[in-house]
């Protein structure tokens, strides 16, 4: 008994739970990317056995306490770890069985006092004569648990059993027939588009327009049906003509003239165009699934069995979490139900009054910048009576609730709020979340630690200094008058300001360096500058519509074009005998689709199209919004193509025909008169917007997309971290005074150029005006800055650390310069404009950069296992040893930073949306790779998992987690941090093959360790 309880509390036991809590959590994300977040829920983390898996946990840390006498100075930061993940574990039960959330919706000039849970019920309330029976039970149920539901009661001596059978989560309405129903019947109405519509007996349907009633005596209704038995007949005020399917001759009834309604025959009114589609003389409304791809009328309902005095019954809920629910009522005998399924009604102890709600957007866009609830705290027990205001990132507190701004309505009449009610839930966890932090913070300062003992054992390579490194340089732009106009001139125009479509306000230069990128999927297109190419296509835009700008490689593309060489010109694209566009159909085919469904095909014509209409746009002038409008909303300018069709809102404005001067003056190369015209447009946007960033604001951008640093650091990165690889394998195999120079040398090289990156990122935020760490393209560029960072700390320890740390800053900027990558500067969504994004984003990445310097120095050992022999064992023995320690103290930096990232961006989740832990899948991704890593950094205490090799060969593996959760969670799962948009996904061939390399790899130093190192496999060196 001894021997169990004390395996209960072993480390072993500890990596049994852990693996055991990933395979949960990973397969419970892809069950809901395959059904839904309620499913989920459902089977996994709203269950019993869930809580007792993380009861097991808690206990296994408890227990550890004790066995392993934690409560001693010199373990003082290990028993803070213990106490932290305790507390956390704590905090989340409170959560989860003593505190509550729900919503809260309130329309303008409205009142409430109550919420909605967030949790569903089914609630049941039985009659027979004057005996009244209710009940009530919370519920979780789905497509894979529909028999969540049990009810039994006695009502007058006689039992009742209701017990649920089935789930649908996505049903409609449908009428079918059955005895002692009524008439239903349902028709196709074609105006500018066909409908059906389906009207049940006694109501009036409107459809492309029309009202339609039917047996109703609703004399409002254009078109009035009535039905006696089979026989149906229509009225209406006007003639109409009815032409049986195939024939050329029809019949026509005058107005108020009764018309038989029958199958196969067309009916005309006007322009209407009416069928008979499905008539049933008796019919009942029943639940069905909705076809696959078509919304239905609920979002979820429950099929229940009713059983009493022998009889059985099957009725059909809706409802679901986070609205009311819909009654439904029926009898069975002398037994009267009524049955609801959704979220309570949770009353509260005062109510909001709301005033007023208001969206801002950002000027002259759509895209909301913030919305916020005007409301008014009216509190009678305590006699308050306060304005307040509830804005994304700006809580209401109140008797602990917390209100947050979750959406509105879409009339923008009315909001929701999410509320919340777990103070002491909330606040045990942030304890444990500083708890932790602080361990953290002691076991990499303090003595004694685990990370002080591996980093007393590690050498030093070399010290690192700065210079000051020439990265940047520029090709000299060719002049061509067909094409471009003259640098010089193009720059000018580069320094106007225009509006984006998401109302940002940029320089012309940033316009025209995404439209080359767009368009040429290149930073520059032939020594053109980018302002040169946009202001080209212009002037000659019959030029740039013969240039060969566009890709085509899918062999049905080359078909349908008449195959041209892979690259085709705008010209290409369209038949100037038809005057049409050649893609036309397969875009409006391709569009229709959903994204799953896309062909390869499908795809490639949609990213054709995307590129064409770019040039399109920038020729029209639809791009160029250059001109403010005093009279227009949220101060949206107007662009080139509007100002010239006389849609300006200030129809007096001559902007437009200066604009046009200044075309005609470059187009005549009298660039003096064009420069005077290009003044009098400046002065123009400058006078009165107030909105406009500084002058200095604009310089630096126009700097910051002229150098193009990122593409250039990449390249650097690159080749200076293949260079040092070589040259410390050098220093190890043929050891001399000139390898060592020629390794500081490249390290101070790479020094400066992380300077040049961190300038690069202040330059960033400068323009943009919030931290570069906003969508996929900046984090992309944050991890690599990041990364060489981990480096540049350890280069003293371990020369491969900084060698393996530019490459993967390197393929980090390749990465974000890949199409799927924003590389755009952009406004942000409201969510984003938290302090807390900034800390949360810049912590977890700076964590993604260790753990990939981590990850290569595995992979290098890999290698050098792979290598070894004989008579290389005593040189290797070493080295693997040395960059063993360094992944060590490089693994634990990673996993204290990406667990810091995880927990705060549970503040930030709690200060936005009122909830510091939700399981959406890329939340429930980092925990799953903070878990590996937890697992991963105590391999160490767990027998059999001891020693370099598996420690190494882990290490390696274990990135797999980052990768999924920085890219797979986006394609593969989606989820509110998703920035793919549903974007599908297939791994390329290649992946296998490289996958297939690296498996040989791992084997062939297995084995090679096995026969010459055998040792390092069953005890560590650490």
């Amino acid at each position: 008994m001894g021997k169990k309880i004390s395996f209960l509390f072993s480390m072993s036991f500890t990596g049994i739970l852990l693996i055991l809590l990933i395979l949960v959590l990973a397969l419970t994300t892809f069950v809901e990317s395959a059904y839904n977040t309620q499913t989920a829920w459902a089977v996994s983390y709203g269950t019993h056995w869930f809580e007792f898996l993380l009861l097991l946990i808690g206990a296994n840390l408890t227990g550890a306490m004790f066995r392993y006498n934690l409560f001693r100075k010199e373990k003082i930061t290990v028993l803070s770890f213990h106490l932290a993940f305790i507390l956390i574990l704590a905090g989340a039960a409170v959560t989860r069985f003593i505190s509550y959330e729900g919503i809260m919706h309130i329309r303008e000039n409205s009142e409430s006092g109550s919420m909605l849970s967030d949790n569903a019920s089914i609630a049941v309330e039985l009659e027979r004569g004057t005996e009244r029976i209710e009940g009530s039970r919370e519920v979780m149920l789905s497509e894979l648990t529909p028999r969540d539901f049990n009810f039994r009661t006695r009502i007058g001596g006689d039992r009742v059993k209701i017990r649920s059978t089935g789930y649908l989560s996505n049903v409609q309405e449908q009428y079918v027939p059955a005895q002692g129903g009524a008439p239903f019947i349902q028709l196709a109405v074609v105006g500018e588009r066909q409908v059906s519509v389906g009207i049940p007996s006694g109501e009036t349907r409107n459809a492309a327009g029309m009202d339609i009633a039917f047996n109703s005596d609703d004399t409002t209704a254009i078109f009035r049906i009535f039905s006696e038995g089979d026989e149906i007949l229509a009225y209406a005020p006007v003639p109409v003509t009815s032409m049986k399917m195939g024939s050329e001759s029809g019949v026509t009834y005058g107005a108020g003239e009764p018309v038989p309604l029958t199958d196969g025959t067309l009916y005309s009114l006007g322009h209407m165009r009416m069928a008979l589609q499905k008539f049933v003389p008796s019919a009942r409304k029943q639940l069905v699934s909705a076809p696959e791809g078509q919304m239905g009328t609920y979002h979820g309902a429950v099929r229940l069995e009713i059983a009493y005095r022998g009889m059985t019954s099957e009725v059909i809920v809706p409802g679901m979490a986070g609205s009311p629910g819909t009654p439904v009522s029926g009898t069975m005998g002398d037994l009267s139900y009524t049955i609801v399924h959704g979220s309570v009604e949770i009353p509260l102890p005062f109510s909001l009054y709301l005033e007023n709600f208001e969206v801002e957007r950002y000027p002259g866009s759509n895209s909301p910048s913030s919305f916020a609830s005007e409301v008014i705290l009216i509190d009678e027990e305590m006699g308050i009576r306060e304005n307040r205001r509830i804005f994304m990132n700006n809580v209401l507190k109140h008797r602990g609730y917390r209100f947050y701004q979750a959406s509105y309505d879409n009339d923008e009449r009315g909001t929701v709020l999410s509320v919340n009610r777990d103070r002491l839930g909330t606040f045990i966890t942030y304890l444990g979340y500083l708890v932790l932090i602080g361990a953290m913070f002691l076991s990499l300062f303090a003595p004694g630690t685990r990370f002080a003992g591996i980093a007393r054992k590690t050498a030093s390579v070399s010290k690192t200094g700065l210079i000051l490194l020439l990265l940047l340089g520029g090709s000299i732009s060719l002049f061509s008058q067909q094409l471009v106009p003259p640098k010089d001139v193009a720059n000018e125009f580069g320094e106007l300001w225009v509006q984006d479509k998401g109302g940002r306000f940029e320089p012309m230069n940033t316009l025209s360096s995404e439209v080359v990128r767009k368009v040429t999927r290149k930073a520059h297109y032939r020594d053109f500058s980018p302002d040169q190419v946009l202001l080209g296509m212009i002037l000659y835009p019959d030029a740039w519509r013969e240039l060969p700008l566009f890709r085509v490689r899918h062999p049905e593309l080359h078909r349908i074009i008449g195959y041209r060489g892979e690259m085709v010109s705008f010209n290409d694209l369209v038949d100037t005998t038809k005057n049409g566009y050649l893609l036309n159909e397969l875009v409006n085919a391709a569009y229709s689709k959903e994204v799953p469904l896309q062909t390869e095909l499908d795809r490639e014509v949609i990213k054709l199209d995307d590129r064409i209409n770019a040039l399109y746009l920038v020729q029209s002038g639809s791009l160029l919004r250059i001109f403010p409008d005093q009279e227009a909303e949220n101060h949206r300018w107007t662009s080139v193509a509007e100002a010239l069709s006389g849609r300006m809102a200030h129809p007096q404005d001559t902007m437009a025909t200066v604009f046009l001067r200044y075309l005609n003056a470059l187009q005549g190369g009298q660039f003096g008169v064009a420069q005077s015209q290009l003044h009098l447009l400046h002065e123009n946007q400058i006078t009165g917007e107030e909105l406009l960033p500084s002058t200095s604001r604009k310089k630096t951008e126009i700097l910051y997309n002229r150098i193009n640093i990122f593409p250039r650091l990449a390249k650097f990165y690159g080749i200076f971290g293949i260079f040092l690889l070589v040259i410390q394998f050098l220093i190890v195999f043929r050891p001399g005074k000139i390898f060592t120079t020629l390794f500081r040398v490249g390290v101070i090289h790479l020094a400066v150029a992380f300077v040049i990156h961190t300038f690069a990122l202040a330059a960033r935020w400068y323009i943009s005006g919030h931290a570069p760490m906003s969508n996929g393209y900046e984090s992309m560029i944050f991890m690599s800055w990041v990364t060489l960072l981990a480096g540049l700390i350890f280069a003293r320890r371990s020369g491969y650390a900084i060698a393996l740390t530019a490459i993967l800053s390197a393929l980090a900027l390749v990465v974000a310069q890949m199409s799927n990558m924003n590389p755009e500067i952009t406004n942000l969504v409201p969510v984003l404009k938290s302090v807390w994004l900034t800390i949360h984003v810049s912590v977890i990445m700076a964590g993604y950069g260790f753990l990939g310097l981590a990850s290569l120095m595995g992979l290098l050992n890999l290698f050098l296992y792979a290598s070894l022999t004989s008579s290389s064992v005593g040189r290797l023995r070493e080295v693997i040893n040395e960059v063993t320690r360094v992944n060590h103290l490089t693994l634990i930096v990673g996993l204290y930073l990406m667990t810091a990232g995880v927990f705060l961006g549970g503040v930030w989740a709690n200060e936005s949306w009122g909830r510091y832990w939700g399981w959406d899948p890329k939340e429930t991704w980092a925990l799953i790779t903070v878990l590996v890593y937890a697992f991963v950094a105590h391999m160490h205490k767990i027998p059999g998992l001891r020693g370099n090799f598996t420690f190494n060969l882990s290490s390696f593996i274990a990135y797999a987690s980052v990768l999924m959760t920085y890219f797979g969670v986006n394609y593969f799962l989606g989820g509110i941090h998703s920035y793919a948009s549903g974007s599908a996904f297939k791994l390329p061939w290649f992946t296998y093959l490289i996958l297939a390399i690296l498996a040989g790899l791992a084997y062939l130093a297995y084995d090679r360790q096995r026969r010459h190192l055998p040792g390092s496999q069953g005890s560590s060196s650490m």
